[in-house]
């Protein structure tokens, strides 16, 4: 155990000590954060814009409004604002292009003479008000039909108000924009974060050993250690930077959420399963990495070998319009159990349905199956691939030594 827990902090250190490990660690959750809060802090700065537009009714029926003022959704800090939307009658389309050219409108649409028959306006110019001129055309349409509450309802005859039981205090409460943020974009930052310090775990994993054994180094190494040992140890080490990685981003997710987001909650579950899968998944591609790298001959062969696994694990990412519309889907589901894939997709489905606690379960206990496995096997693997030097392992040596591991 003192020689494993030795290889774990030479490790631990020698990746520390590292600049660009400090500029990884540091400097992204950083450089996000600057990234996402510059467009919040221009937004409240800038407001909403003023815009005027044209119309031309050649039908001589309809009456537009002179200002329509429209209030604009906030989010965290940033206060409601309001923009004005002004409509001036026009006679002549070529009146009209030449406001448009010279900027006096911002664009302007014409009614034709078969509108009713049709229904086809035609628009000119950029960021028409397609919703609010339909609006202004059915008012206009059902003024002497009907009165003002009943065409309102036509126009809107649903508003839909969603509401829940507050797990604290038991009383019921509206649902809001907040609620779906931290539904949604909270699974979903912790698993691109997941993913990202698996992978740089990993590959810190698979560097390590290649350059060693194409240096001849780990022939030193294995002077004093056993292969067991010297994988375990390497392992364990490098999983630790992870970790670091892990608590330091969420730490900075947390505390960059509450500043510019207070309605954003971390859910303590959301956290502990986010551990759960690093460790799981980190035992599971570690061991992947460090196999390529024993039986790979050079650090570009192993990096090109590990390419096959990274695109495996990718795929939550390419499927994520799936993960987040359809999230109960068969392929959803498939991800969420499949041990390559676990990690990332189960808790980007858990931030967009509720996920029966059993498909949970299973998950994490075919993610502990799979690595016990292929920790098993990648040991064996592990140490034939470093003890054979200037020989590259064939298919039929792999198979033969992971049947029988004593048949060097």
């Amino acid at each position: 155990m003192s020689k494993i827990t030795t290889v774990a902090m030479y490790e631990f250190m020698k990746i520390v000590k590292r600049k660009e490990f400090m500029l990884m660690t540091i400097g992204f959750p950083l450089l996000f954060v600057i990234v996402t809060a510059i467009p919040i802090l221009l937004l409240s700065q800038a407001g909403p814009d003023d815009h005027v537009f044209g119309y031309i009714d050649k039908m001589e029926m309809f009456e537009f409004p002179e200002n329509v003022t429209n209030l604009h959704s906030s989010i965290g800090p940033i206060s409601a604002k309001t923009s004005t939307n002004t409509y001036i009658r026009l006679n002549r389309t070529y009146e009209s292009s030449l406001l448009l050219k010279s900027g006096d409108i911002r664009g302007f649409v014409i009614i034709p003479e078969d509108y009713m028959e049709t229904g086809i306006i035609n628009a000119f110019g950029k960021d028409i008000p397609t919703e609010e001129i339909s609006d202004i055309l059915v008012d206009n349409l059902l003024m002497d039909v009907t009165d003002e509450e009943t065409g309102l309802r036509i126009k809107e005859p649903i508003t839909l108000k969603r509401y829940t039981v507050d797990e604290k205090t038991d009383k019921v409460r509206e649902l809001g924009l907040p609620d779906v943020i931290n539904k949604i974009a909270m699974p979903f930052i912790i698993a691109v974060l997941l993913f990202i310090t698996i992978f740089s775990s990993s590959g810190y994993l698979i560097q390590g050993v290649a350059e060693e054994k194409e240096s001849k180094i780990i022939e030193i190494l294995l002077s004093s250690v056993t292969t067991g040992q010297l994988l375990a140890g390497k392992i364990i080490g490098l999983g630790a930077i992870g970790l670091v990685q892990l608590c330091i981003w969420l730490l900075v997710s947390i505390s960059a959420s509450s500043m510019f987001l207070p309605q954003f909650a971390f859910k303590i579950y959301l956290i502990i399963l986010a551990f759960v899968y690093f460790l799981l998944g980190y035992m599971l591609i570690a061991t992947f990495m460090a196999t390529i790298g024993s039986i790979s001959s050079s650090l570009r062969e192993s990096q090109q070998l590990a390419g096959l696994f990274t695109f495996a694990a990718i795929l939550p990412l390419m499927f994520m319009q799936i993960l987040l519309t359809k999230p109960d889907s068969g392929m959803s589901v498939f991800l969420s159990i499949f041990p390559m894939t676990s990690p990332v997709a189960m808790l980007v489905r858990i931030g967009s349905t509720n996920v029966p606690f059993y498909q949970i379960l299973a998950s994490i206990l075919i993610l502990v199956l799979s690595a016990y496995i292929v920790l098993i096997i990648g040991a064996r693997i592990f140490r034939m691939g470093v003890l054979m030097y200037g020989k590259r392992p064939t298919i039929r040596d792999i198979i033969r030594f992971t049947i029988n591991p004593e048949s060097e």
